[in-house]
Parts: C-alpha cells; structure tokens; sequence
C-alpha cells in the first residue's frame, strides 16, 4: 500500500515537472512582439487537470462516435487529436486543416487551442 502511494506521488510530481517543461518551451517559443505584447500569445499548455475536464466534456458528447468533421470519415484505428475544446480530429485532418487556414484554430468553435 504504501509503495502504491508513494508511486502515485511521484507520477503526480512528473507529470507536474512535464508541465513545467510544456510551460517553458511554451515561453521560449515566443516571438518578440508576443513576448512585448504587441501580438497575442498563444494558449498556454494546459495541465493534467484542465485536460480531464476536456476529455469529459468530449465524452459526455462522444465524439469518437461520430465522424470526424473535417473529412467525415469515422475515426477507427486512425490516430486523433483532442483540442483544449474538446472538440476531436483526426490528426493528419488537423494538420492539414492548419496548414490551409495558415493558423491554429478549431475548425468548429475557431478558438485558439492548445493541443494535447
């Protein structure tokens, strides 16, 4: 019992430390002007709470069960993405989907997420 606690702690404090780590490269990827506050940052990393709620908030409207709104296929095997939004892609439709837009939005609700 004690070792199973111990053990939960010490994944609690790395997935801590891998927060940390998201926030830093966060701030180094920083341009000037978002750093001077001339252009808007983007989303923050979110931590391992913020993302449980997005992952409900995606199951309670299961998501998975439905096709993915970019190209409508279902999603299968195929790897996906969940956005800060909660809102589900496929990862290659993402992918594509921010190289045309030439920015990184969600394709349903246009918010600016972070991505886990």
């Amino acid at each position: 019992d004690g070792q199973l606690a111990g053990g939960a702690r010490n994944l609690a404090a790395c997935a801590e430390l891998d927060y940390e780590e998201k926030i830093r490269r966060h701030q180094a990827s920083l341009t000037l002007a978002q750093r001077l506050g001339l252009v808007a940052e983007p989303a923050k990393p979110l931590n391992a709470a913020q993302w449980e709620a997005v992952k409900k908030a995606s199951d309670a409207r299961q998501d998975s069960g439905v096709p993915c709104s970019i190209c409508l296929d279902d999603f299968r095997e195929r790897p996906q993405v969940i956005l800060s939004c909660s809102h589900v892609f496929h990862a290659e439709c993402m992918r594509s989907f921010e190289r045309f837009a030439g920015e990184r939005r969600c394709p349903l609700c246009r918010r600016s997420p972070a991505k886990r």
